[in-house]
């Protein structure tokens, strides 16, 4: 994969008309997990929206590269970015989920409206497999729990193998074992060269995974850097208003919160 960086150049952004995002300025590398951290109401979906082109902002510019993703068209910003939402929407509910996985693959094949081959489906089985997923094979997306559906939302957005993977609470129904499988899968594809983004409010996953943090309130970056450097108590209290403690684990810094500040 080419080693370009996802960058937002003081992007601002509206919603029903009133202002979301506030000038944010960032800049995702390949190889590295950046985790956008903040709390309820910070931004952090529509700031995922707009670093994939999904949103439109009202005024600054995303660039993958060179290239301005807003002007990309749909099929080719599919193929580059792949965004995986916090909630599976009805559209698809009927399918089953290899089918819905395999499709992810369609942009590869040029529009062609070619149904999934057997290299999609392939690849469908080993990325549900990785997500640990694979027992779903042949029920419908309607039939799943909300953690079922969402390892299929991640088994979908690894399938396509582009250069850019959003991922907005990819936790959030998961159970223990289930988030720190998500996190674990992120690292080894950021590894492999993607950039990787993650929206998330739990700042303990932030400490154990993340190689960058932004941290994000009331639609602005309030720092920007390595866990270290971001994740201090007096930071977190001011974003989340909760006291917190700094664990140190295999030499990364993992706040805890301890109690409302």
């Amino acid at each position: 994969m080419a080693a370009e960086p996802l960058r937002a150049l003081s992007v601002y952004a509206e919603r029903g008309g009133s202002p979301v995002l506030r000038g944010v300025t960032l800049e995702a590398p390949p190889g590295e997990v950046t985790v956008v951290l903040g709390p309820n109401g910070a931004g952090k979906t529509t700031l995922l929206q707009v670093l994939g082109g999904l949103h439109r902002p009202s005024r600054g510019r995303v660039l993958l590269g060179d290239l301005d993703v807003h002007a990309l068209a749909a099929r080719d910003r599919a193929r580059l970015i792949a965004y995986v939402p916090a909630v599976l929407e009805a559209p698809g509910l009927g399918q089953r989920v290899e089918e819905f996985v395999a499709a992810s693959r369609y942009p590869l094949h040029r529009g062609l409206g070619l149904g999934p081959e057997r290299e999609d489906l392939e690849e469908a089985w080993r990325q549900l497999s990785r997500v640990e997923a694979d027992r779903l094979a042949g029920r419908k997306l309607s039939a799943l729990s909300s953690g079922e559906k969402q390892r299929a939302l991640l088994a979908h957005a690894l399938a396509r193998g582009s250069r850019v993977l959003l991922v907005d609470e990819p936790t959030s129904f998961l159970d223990m074992r289930g988030k720190l499988l998500v996190y674990k899968l992120l690292r080894e594809e950021a590894r492999r060269g993607r950039v990787v983004v993650a929206v998330t409010h739990d700042m303990l996953l932030a400490g154990l995974y993340a190689d960058q943090v932004v941290l994000l309130s009331e639609g602005r970056v309030v720092a920007q850097g390595t866990p270290t450097e971001v994740l201090s108590p007096e930071l977190l209290e001011k974003v989340f208003h909760v006291r917190v403690e700094l664990l140190r684990l295999g030499g990364r810094v993992v706040p805890l919160p301890v109690d409302t500040a």
